[in-house]
């Protein structure tokens, strides 16, 4: 039986590496211009989960703006005229969300 520390951990795991992807997909862009496979194939499974989580405009933003472009809370809730606070809770439930279509995704 599966305790729910054990799945707690693994969604961690899962927003802490769908973090990490967003942080380096101009790498994988790049690299993805160089030819590299793999590099093609993570893109369009990250896309795919993105589009899958069904991110409002507001998440999306903030998602893009904090954990792909690298702003802090604070320029992107400029950027998005809403608070550091709000810019903040957008960008994680999107990240939630993305980890939950990547993880329902590989899970299938």
């Amino acid at each position: 039986m599966v305790s729910m520390i054990e799945i707690t951990h693994r969604g961690d795991q899962v927003k802490y590496g769908i973090r990490r992807l967003l942080q380096d997909w101009y790498v994988f862009q790049e690299r993805q211009y160089k030819g590299d496979y793999a590099a093609t194939d993570l893109l369009i499974d990250l896309a795919d989960a993105m589009q899958k989580a069904k991110l409002t405009e507001s998440q999306e933003r903030s998602l893009q703006l904090i954990h792909m472009i690298g702003f802090s809370a604070t320029e992107a809730g400029i950027m998005m005229k809403c608070s550091r606070q709000s810019a903040t809770r957008n960008a994680e439930r999107a990240l939630g969300k993305v980890a939950n279509a990547w993880a329902w995704e590989t899970a299938s």
